[in-house]
């Protein structure tokens, strides 16, 4: 991919953020570096460093837009009765870290997540519980 396109699909209203990714288990073999940092790479590259959107939009396309547009309910909104699915990060300082040599490096500025109610990383460090499970469409 050319950086130049990149940055032309980001600003397109239509764009949704995501990740074509799987579950990896640091140690396990070869890793692409947005395997562990697309969603910080978003934030810190295209957000906050380069201005291409304000974060509001950003969250919005990484949660509602794509719940909605694969039709997967009770995600993508913090509404009662949606699961619990929360990213506390601080957008001053969020980017990845990953690189094709190091993979599995944690990015920063996220201290807090939590899926389906569950924390799956506290004060920026994994708790290793496992909250997470696949989702399928409805």
């Amino acid at each position: 991919m050319r950086e130049e396109d990149v940055r032309v699909f980001m600003q397109a209203e239509c764009t949704m953020a995501g990740t074509d990714s799987h579950v990896r288990v640091p140690g396990s073999g070869a890793s692409h570096p947005r395997n562990f940092g697309t969603y910080p790479r978003f934030f810190g590259k295209y957000v906050r460093e380069e201005k291409l959107m304000p974060v509001e939009r950003m969250v919005h396309r990484a949660t509602a837009k794509a719940a909605e547009q694969f039709r997967i309910q009770g995600r993508g909104r913090l509404v009662p009765g949606a699961f619990a699915d929360i990213v506390a990060f601080d957008p001053a300082t969020v980017r990845d870290r990953s690189t094709w040599q190091q993979g599995y490096l944690y990015p920063v500025g996220i201290e807090w997540v939590l899926v389906n109610g569950g924390i799956e990383v506290a004060n920026g460090q994994p708790t290793g519980e496992g909250f997470g499970r696949a989702l399928r469409r409805n």
